[in-house]
């Protein structure tokens, strides 16, 4: 199973979420939310980091600025 850095579960099912210090994505930084919805049927993720904007990054992953939380 990928290594991820916070997974909150609940009633209303598991979300995996990863935090990154930097702006930039890379395709690379998605592998380990990608691989758990695969491995866990997880419905989406989320990518926390210092971005510019919210986005849907990749099919069921969302990009969410820090400042947010």
């Amino acid at each position: 199973m990928a290594e991820i850095d916070l997974i909150i579960d609940g009633p209303f099912g598991c979300i995996p979420i990863e935090i990154k210090l930097g702006t930039k994505l890379t395709q690379r930084m998605l592998g380990p939310l990608k691989s758990f919805l695969k491995e866990t049927g997880a419905k989406f993720g989320n990518l926390v980091n210092n971005s510019e904007k919210i986005e849907i990054v990749a099919d069921n992953i969302i990009q969410i600025q820090a400042i947010y939380l």
